[in-house]
């Protein structure tokens, strides 16, 4: 028993020790488009049209200052399509309220949502569908950017040959449970996903999608069938990704701090509460897929701090491996903080957000089963027409 213990505890180790390895010597090659000096007037001119594409369903509290943001850039061809997603709240009128005083907004109205489809895909399939812009930003309505973002990204994207840029987005938080949960998902994401392999061809595993700021080219978006391939799709945005990269189109990622951000949710258990509709979805409803996550999520982390109180104590064959994997992630806290200025401390409240994340996934999983589908902003999403498009991406 304490042989097959201490060979579990190096393997983790081992992994661990790599992943951070990998974290620590690379994440400063991804590039921060925040830096450098403003774009000229003529080089904004003479940067490619770019539609953005804003779906918002009772959004009222925040797509005035997410589209306030828009109306603020210096993008110079820019047009702006808000999607009022079957609202019952003033979001609409809103978005009427700009598309009256500034000839770059327009608004789609969806009465109905048709069958066979998520609400936010159909929403901006729409929206594409008529957009004739060289570029296409897929965003949310509680997005914020700042003036010179849309601009930069554009130039980065056309300096690299991109065919699809995503832009990490500054996530705003405002209590200790937020960071702490954003801080735990971000380390935990970059063990499946490594951001400087991105742009890596054959680096299949490592993409990235991110709903606030999904930016391809239309010619790509098109050729892929954009998306009504996959209508259903619960994660839509990652599996845009995957399916561009898959198909040996070139994706790029960038940072920005500050520039585009985005408050997700209140409080570490609203963090929480929102990955229930996504988390299962992520594992394309394979229950025991999610079962080992959860256990890992469980074990691991809470695991790897106990053993070195353990270890401290008395139990000195397993500090070493455990003080390995306490170390790396901070390692990798600390290499992050780039990214989402969360500080290194907060690795000391993973295990908490661990055991928070797998309580996330495990009512994702039996609320899924139990409502039998994913229930999303009022609407149900049957489980059986989810499971003929869901794909895994572990």
């Amino acid at each position: 028993m304490h042989v097959a213990l201490l060979a579990l505890l190096w393997t983790l180790a081992v992994f661990w020790v790599v992943r951070a390895g990998e974290t620590v010597l690379n994440l400063h090659r991804v590039p921060d488009i925040g830096t450098g000096a403003p774009l000229s007037e003529s080089v904004r001119a003479a940067l490619p049209t770019l539609a953005v594409i804003v779906p918002a369903r009772n959004e009222g509290e925040n797509v005035r200052a997410t589209l306030d943001s828009l109306a603020a850039s210096d993008y110079s061809r820019l047009l702006v399509i808000a999607v009022d997603d079957r609202s019952t709240d003033a979001t609409g009128a809103i978005m009427e309220s700009f598309a009256a005083r500034d000839a770059r907004f327009a608004v789609i109205h969806v009465k109905e949502l048709p069958e066979g489809w998520m609400g936010k895909s159909h929403a901006m399939h729409l929206a594409a569908e008529g957009a004739t812009a060289e570029w296409l930003l897929f965003t949310d309505g509680d997005v914020l950017f700042s003036p010179s973002v849309l601009s930069r990204s554009i130039a980065h994207a056309e300096l690299v040959s991109a065919d699809h840029l995503v832009v990490v987005p500054t996530l705003l938080m405002k209590t200790v449970g937020e960071g702490s949960m954003i801080g735990f998902m971000q380390v935990l994401a970059a063990l499946g996903s490594r951001l400087w392999r991105v742009a890596d061809p054959k680096a299949k595993r490592d993409i990235v999608g991110i709903g606030a700021f999904n930016m391809i080219r239309r010619e790509v978006y098109v050729r892929l069938g954009g998306f009504a391939a996959t209508p259903m799709e619960v994660i839509e945005d990652v599996r845009l990704a995957q399916r561009l990269k898959h198909s040996g189109f070139a994706q790029h990622v960038a940072i920005a701090p500050g520039m585009v951000q985005v408050h997700w949710a209140s409080g570490g258990i609203g963090l929480a509460r929102n990955l229930t509709k996504n988390l299962y979805a992520a594992f394309a409803f394979r229950w025991w897929v999610a079962a080992f996550a959860c256990a890992w999520l469980v074990v691991v982390y809470p695991g790897a701090f106990a053993g070195v109180i353990a270890g401290a104590l008395g139990w000195h064959r397993i500090l070493a491996p455990c003080a390995l994997m306490v170390l790396s992630m901070l390692a990798m806290a600390w290499k992050y903080k780039r990214i989402n200025g969360i500080g290194v401390p907060y690795v000391l409240t993973y295990p908490v957000a661990a055991v928070v994340m797998a309580v996330a996934l495990s009512s994702s999983v039996v609320l899924t089963y139990a409502r039998g589908g994913v229930l999303w902003r009022g609407t149900l999403y049957p489980l059986r027409e989810l499971k003929k498009e869901a794909s895994p991406l572990f």
